[in-house]
């Protein structure tokens, strides 16, 4: 009795394992996902929704503008780089209870100029916090005066207690005052 039960118990470990690690298996969107579709405005009003805002100056504000996305909206959020030593602004927003799975962020953003020779440092990340362990994956927001969409795919390995911090971060490394402004509107982020 104790060998079948020791062969079964084994089995049912093994099963569960070899199931739970398969990247073919389906995986199922978790109800605490993003919102599809996050517009930077509520009610024709700007909005942060569940966002933190992360000043470069402790005296800043968020800062919204009448431009927006081909894919719909009225108001954007406008992040920049600060004067010196180069800070940038950004947000974000933090999720807790997600399961694993691959895992996409995607935003519609915009520079406000290019610059020859300077790479954009606006970013777009996904970064996980597991007992303060921090594991980030990053992409640059892009080096387009026109919109255009910017995604980040994220195989994430998580226990229940890990949370996960999705941030747009905004400006370039250059020298001008205030830096290179990008705007971010139509955030999505879920398993895919």
């Amino acid at each position: 009795m104790k060998f079948f039960l020791a062969v079964s118990l084994s089995a049912f470990f093994l099963c569960s394992c070899s199931k739970s690690s398969n990247p073919a298996s389906p995986m199922v969107s978790d109800s605490t996902a993003f919102p599809n579709h996050f517009f930077f405005e509520k009610g024709g009003n700007p909005y942060l929704g569940g966002w933190a805002f992360h000043p470069s100056d402790p005296a800043e504000l968020p800062i919204y503008e009448m431009v927006a996305p081909p894919t719909g909206g009225t108001w954007s959020l406008k992040l920049h780089k600060a004067d010196l030593p180069s800070p940038i602004n950004s947000v974000t927003e933090t999720f807790s209870g997600l399961t694993s799975g691959i895992y996409e962020l995607s935003a519609w953003t915009k520079m406000k100029y290019l610059l020859a020779g300077i790479n954009p440092l606006g970013q777009v990340s996904i970064i996980k916090n597991r007992s303060g362990v921090l594991s980030t994956v990053t992409v640059s927001s892009g080096d387009s005066t026109g919109w255009h969409m910017v995604t980040l795919d994220d195989t994430l390995w998580l226990l229940r207690t890990d949370s996960v911090t999705i941030m747009l971060a905004g400006g370039v490394g250059d020298s001008s005052t205030h830096g290179n402004a990008l705007w971010f509107n139509d955030i999505t982020f879920g398993k895919k």
